[in-house]
């Protein structure tokens, strides 16, 4: 199945990006897929234009290692702020849907839980 890429509109400033989603297209997420022992997906999300840039990373087996991988983070470094993850279909979520062409609701609703869509 082939990933749509986000198409990119910018409002007011160019840091200032959303991916288009309407009657005629909706880019997709791409899936994480069958990985092998010690590797993991990283999505990566930028102001400069990255949209879940997809890539797969492996980790290192030590030589001497126990079999248990151990994930080690400074949380004095800050990249990011994740203000949150939406996941309810409210009835405002309902209403703009509704205000969408068909089609647009269409590309939409396959876009999250169609072939492509991340959400089964």
């Amino acid at each position: 199945i082939e990933v749509r890429k986000c198409q990119y509109r910018y409002y007011g400033k160019k840091e200032n990006i959303v991916c288009v989603c309407n009657a005629t297209y909706c880019d997709d997420v791409p899936k994480v897929g069958n990985l092998k022992s010690l590797q993991a997906v990283i999505y990566k999300t930028n102001q400069r234009g990255k949209r879940f840039e997809y890539t797969v990373s492996s980790f290192r087996k030590k030589a001497n290692g126990t079999g248990v991988i151990r994930l080690e983070t400074d949380s004095q470094i800050r990249f990011q702020t994740i203000i949150g993850f939406g996941g309810a279909f409210t009835d405002a979520v309902g209403i703009n849907i509704g205000s969408l062409s068909v089609l647009a609701q269409d590309n939409l609703l396959e876009s999250y839980f169609g072939k492509t869509g991340n959400i089964h």
